[in-house]
């Protein structure tokens, strides 16, 4: 099992549009079935009620990290993100050196609008993997892009 977890968390913009709130969603959905990651998860942290109506898609929504990683606690967690955004605590390793965990993993990307909740997280557990996409500048990056930077990764690897 391959999945991807993130955050919807749109912009006031996105919110009163529902064709903008279907474009994001084809985004969500291309990255997951074009890197065989079926599984999709979305943070619903504004109450926004995303729908996936895809039936390659298996699509789960939770209102909170802490609630989404209860439901999948024997999984592993790739968390992505900026480098200088990871605590330290956590032991952050690049994506080029990364090992993808080989089957029952969930690639988490922070919101588009904020960061990953590591608070939430509290202590580093062993299926917690902090992972960072080398850019140019550390700029981040556009979570479903993100997400599709290190399926790509985990595609050419394994």
């Amino acid at each position: 099992m391959i999945g991807c977890m993130a955050f919807w968390d749109n912009a006031n913009w996105v919110n009163t549009n529902p064709q903008a709130q279907r474009k994001i969603m084809d985004l969500w959905k291309l990255t997951a079935k074009s890197f065989n990651a079926p599984n999709l998860i979305l943070i619903d942290v504004n109450n926004m009620n995303p729908e996936c109506s895809d039936e390659e898609i298996k699509f789960y929504t939770f209102k909170s990290l802490t609630e989404a990683i209860k439901a999948n606690e024997e999984k592993n967690f790739v968390f992505l993100e900026v480098f200088h955004k990871i605590p330290p605590e956590y032991n952050p390793v690049s994506l080029k050196e990364f090992i993808h965990p080989p089957e029952d993993v969930f690639y988490v990307a922070g919101s588009d609008f904020g960061d990953i909740p590591f608070a939430e997280l509290g202590k580093q557990k062993s299926n917690f993997h902090f992972v960072y996409i080398d850019t140019k500048n550390t700029i981040p990056l556009w979570s479903h892009t993100a997400l599709a930077v290190a399926l790509y990764d985990r595609l050419i690897k394994t």
